[in-house]
């Protein structure tokens, strides 16, 4: 037997390459970061060792669904930058992810549909014309456009059907739980490293804002590789846990249309559900802001009158750049002279950054894919995917980075994925790298 073979089949292989592949690309991402902002000779040489161990390692394993894996599992971790160029570590990791599935695969693609690459290549034009016209934003707007790409790169990816389902929902599921983990020691021990005394952060998620979207979003979208029954039951309520600890008011009135959206779904027909939830989202956004200061809300109004003054100005900002956009990277306002926020709209957010074709783009992603999703068959609908599509469009109004994040475009990714292929659920992508028998996995079986 050819050394290859060997240690696919040996128990090593199978038990500590995982973690040894997933160790060594996060090094590898941040030894090049600490490389290139400190142009430090031995941190270069780290990297060119650890790419090297990263290669032999693929080269023996034939495994790239352990670094797919990785990838979605860091992406709710949004705490984590790296050193130097402060890039998040899941985007660092989802674009290497991206680029290995786009050149690893020697499969035939699913076809895909024109619409979504039309927009996507519109998102990034609208993008580009909106820096080009701004040109005093130099290097911060060309690292937002880039941003941007890999967004459109993720959900093409993924309904194109590179990533496999299963390895993706895994990764999600797993992250969510190791960084609940993390918020929950966090604030037991009454930690609060962020600044939110009381309310879940924790060391990898960060702002409970986010956090609450993240838990919210990619664990609907991963929830269905859970069987049903008891372990699902066991899984939503492990969930619903660090959820609650947010206090995220914007993610509980996601919470609640998604709650709505599963009562009815399968129950009317897809027009008479589109209409009920249209309703009760009016409903809810014309209730007394009195109403939003009870209970464990109570203490919260020095911070609505922070989000009236940065709304104020974020509208300001949309309507100066509401044709062409402001430039890339423009949705921060500043409140109170010198205290710069982020937007709390993220439609308000895409308009300053692109314009309004650019929101017009973007809701259209959603809203199509939410269409042609909730008209499938009932039988092959997938309800929890309909309801991340809601969580994330209703957040949208409350949250600045939502709709250009890296979780919408997995919702997207994961839409166009189930329609083209709902019965099966699985995807064409080769999860090995020339093997003609897949080898035991770690994350799909």
């Amino acid at each position: 037997m050819r050394l290859r073979e060997r240690l696919v089949s040996s128990k090593v292989s199978r038990r500590a390459l995982p973690g040894l592949w997933a160790a060594m690309v996060l090094i590898v991402g941040l030894s090049a970061a600490y490389a290139s902002a400190t142009n430090s000779r031995a941190a270069l040489l780290l990297v060119v060792v650890v790419a090297g161990g990263t290669c032999l390692i693929t080269i023996f394993s034939l495994n790239v669904n352990i670094l797919y894996g990785t990838a979605f599992a860091v992406l709710p971790w949004i705490a984590l930058s790296t050193p130097g160029i402060g890039l998040p570590i899941g985007e660092l990791l989802m674009g290497i992810a991206v680029v290995v599935a786009v050149t690893q695969n020697r499969r035939r693609r699913e076809p895909l549909p024109a619409f979504p690459k039309v927009m996507a290549c519109a998102l990034v034009a609208m993008m580009t014309i909106s820096g080009v016209l701004n040109p005093w934003l130099g290097i911060f707007a060309a690292k937002r456009i880039g941003h941007v790409c890999l967004y459109c790169a993720v959900f093409l990816t993924i309904g194109v059907g590179l990533f496999p389902r299963r390895v993706i929902q895994k990764g999600m599921l797993i992250g969510l739980a190791i960084a609940s983990f993390f918020g929950i020691v966090y604030l037991m021990a009454g930690l609060a490293p962020f600044g939110y005394p009381g309310r879940l952060t924790g060391l990898l998620f960060g702002d409970p804002n986010p956090a609450a979207l993240a838990i919210l979003a990619l664990g609907f979208l991963s929830i269905d590789i859970v069987p049903a029954g008891s372990r699902r039951n066991s899984v939503i309520a492990a969930l619903a846990i660090p959820f609650l600890l947010t206090q995220s008011r914007g993610a509980l009135v996601g919470l609640a249309l998604a709650i709505v959206w599963w009562a009815i779904a399968r129950r009317f027909r897809p027009a008479a559900g589109l209409a009920i939830i249209t309703g009760t989202s009016a409903a809810i956004s014309v209730l007394p802001t009195t109403l939003q200061d009870i209970g464990i809300f109570g203490s919260r109004s020095g911070s609505d009158v922070l989000r009236a003054s940065i709304l104020a100005e974020s509208t300001k900002a949309a309507v100066r750049g509401f044709w062409t956009g402001n430039g890339p990277g423009t949705g921060l306002v500043r409140v109170y002279g010198s205290y710069n926020f982020f937007f709390h709209n993220s439609y308000l957010a895409v308009i300053s950054e692109g314009g309004i074709i650019s929101a017009a783009i973007i809701s259209s992603l959603l809203l199509v894919h939410f269409l042609r999703l909730i008209a499938l068959p009932m039988p092959v609908r997938n309800t929890w995917i309909e309801m991340a599509m809601i969580v994330i469009a209703t957040a949208g109004f409350h949250l600045g980075e939502v709709l250009l994040d890296l979780p919408a475009a997995v919702a997207i990714g994961l839409c166009i994925d189930w329609i083209a292929r709902p019965e099966t659920g699985r995807s064409l992508a080769q999860p090995t790298l020339g093997l003609r028998e897949t080898p035991r996995r770690v994350l799909t079986q």
